[in-house]
C-alpha cells in the first residue's frame, strides 16, 4: 500500500531523468594529455607501489591516457609514489608526494582543465623548456 502512494513520484522522476539532454549528464571519461612543448626528448619514469613504468615523449609529441570515470581505473601519474622526468638523458626532475612545487605531475592541481567536448574532461600537463631549465644535471658515477 505504501509503494502505491509513491508510485506517481517514482514514475515522474524516471520520466524526467529519461528525458534529460545528454549534455546535462556528467562526463563518462576523462582524458589526461601529456604534451612535450620543450626542445628535449623526455623519458617519464613512474614509480608506484606495485609497478614501475617508463614512457617516452618526443619533441612536440603528446601522450593520451583515457580514464573511465566512476571506475577503479587510475590515471598514469597522479598519486604515484614518485615520477622522474629525464630530459635528453642529461637533466632530470624528481616529483614526489612531499614535493610542494606548483608544478608536480603527481598532483591533480598541476593540470590544466579543458572541457571543450562533452561528455569528457580533458586534463593537460605540458612540459616546457622552463622545466628543462629548472631540472638538475645527471651526474655520472666516477666523474667530477
Amino acid at each position: 500500500m505504501k509503494i502505491a502512494a509513491y508510485l506517481p513520484l517514482i514514475v515522474g522522476i524516471l520520466m524526467l531523468h529519461g528525458c534529460s539532454d545528454s549534455s546535462d549528464r556528467a562526463p563518462a571519461y576523462a582524458d589526461y594529455v601529456y604534451k612535450n612543448a620543450g626542445s628535449s626528448q623526455l623519458a617519464l619514469q613512474d614509480y608506484k607501489k606495485t609497478t614501475d613504468s617508463v614512457y617516452y615523449l618526443g619533441i612536440n609529441d603528446s601522450m593520451l591516457c583515457r580514464i573511465k570515470l566512476f571506475s577503479d581505473q587510475v590515471e598514469r601519474f597522479i598519486g604515484s609514489d614518485s615520477v622522474i622526468i629525464f630530459f635528453d638523458s642529461t637533466k632530470f626532475s624528481r616529483y614526489t608526494q612531499s614535493n610542494s612545487s606548483d608544478r608536480n605531475i603527481i598532483f591533480h592541481q598541476s593540470y590544466t582543465l579543458v572541457m571543450d567536448d562533452m561528455p569528457k574532461y580533458q586534463y593537460t600537463y605540458t612540459f616546457t623548456n622552463e622545466d628543462y631549465d629548472n631540472a638538475d644535471s645527471v651526474k655520472i658515477s666516477g666523474t667530477n
